[in-house]
């Protein structure tokens, strides 16, 4: 637990340079710059010379704006790749639906790309790399070099970008959905929390990020049944064996096993006539997996169900089950 609250404290925090910048900041400062920088241990280097603002190419700077687009995604984005479900993509609480009502907006919904555990380890792992890429000024030349002189990696590489912006934008809004439905089955854990280092966040979203770190610990589980399942949810017995029914125990807020596997199950039903599965699909959501929004809905259960706990009103114990 404390590993965990470790990294929701820290894991948002970019490394700086010797500069003061952060890495993703110097790196676009450099795309801008068009300059190759030296070694800081390399006396007898010459740098490249920034190129003239009025000859860089168009295609040069297009390939430039491609790759700052990736440098604006945080580690929580790419880590959502893998941590987020996308049974709420299109999901809105009832104050946003009744608010758009008043207004008489209508919001066109998307219907809910499917994606497994292993293409959410591929898609962190390539927005990860084309990141790395961009901060290395030497490998960032010889993408645009090659962006401007083939025709066919230039169209291939549009498209691709295409793709990847649209599935960014798909799991930011799968996110957005987990954490409103969330909130609203939470509905009594509306509270303000303070981190260490005087960081305000909404406690269901200090959730959220020991959710992520969770998946991240249950992606390093084996088994066939781990990889074959849809990214962002976790199997009851995956939950299990990370340790969930010891936790609850410990704190005193089931005391049969059988039961939390009852509870869970009934809890799953509930849940998948609120997601955006197709009707084709509901056989995996009416299974044992499990997404941050049951997870939520089972603590939130057992501690307001607990006979003499206090765990639901009081934040304390809260952020200590965590």
């Amino acid at each position: 637990r404390r590993y965990s609250h470790q990294l929701c404290a820290t894991r948002n925090s970019s490394s700086s340079t010797s500069s003061g910048l952060s890495t993703q900041e110097e790196a676009r400062q450099l795309m801008e710059e068009n300059t190759l920088p030296c070694e800081d241990d390399d006396e007898d280097c010459n740098p490249l010379s920034p190129y003239d603002d009025e000859t860089v190419a168009p295609i040069e700077s297009e390939f430039h704006s491609l790759m700052a687009t990736f440098l604006t995604y945080s580690p929580t984005d790419i880590q959502s790749m893998t941590s987020t479900s996308n049974r709420y993509l299109n999901y809105k609480s009832k104050r946003h639906q009744s608010l758009h009502k008043e207004t008489g907006k209508h919001e066109r919904t998307k219907r809910p790309r499917q994606r497994s555990k292993e293409e959410g380890i591929r898609y962190r792992t390539l927005y990860s790399g084309v990141q790395a890429a961009s901060m290395e000024p030497a490998v960032l030349r010889s993408f645009t070099v090659l962006f401007e002189d083939y025709l066919p990696i230039r169209l291939a590489g549009r498209r691709i970008y295409k793709h990847l912006n649209n599935v960014m934008e798909e799991v930011r809004l799968e996110r957005i959905g987990e954490i409103e439905r969330a909130r609203e089955v939470c509905s009594g854990w509306e509270w303000i929390i303070t981190e260490d280092d005087g960081e305000q966040q909404h406690f269901i979203e200090y959730a959220r990020c020991v959710w992520d770190n969770l998946m991240d610990e249950a992606l390093l589980l084996g088994g066939e049944e781990n990889h074959s399942r849809e990214s962002g949810v976790i199997s009851f017995h995956h939950l299990l064996h990370l340790g969930l029914d010891q936790v609850l125990m410990q704190n005193q807020l089931v005391t049969d096993r059988a039961k939390l596997e009852f509870i869970t199950k009934q809890i799953i039903l509930e849940e998948g006539s609120n997601s955006d599965a197709e009707p084709d699909s509901l056989d995996l959501q009416r299974d044992e997996s499990i997404s941050f929004v049951e997870f939520m809905r089972l603590l939130y259960h057992f501690t307001l169900t607990s006979s003499g706990s206090q765990t639901a009103n009081d934040q304390a114990p809260l952020i200590k089950l965590l």
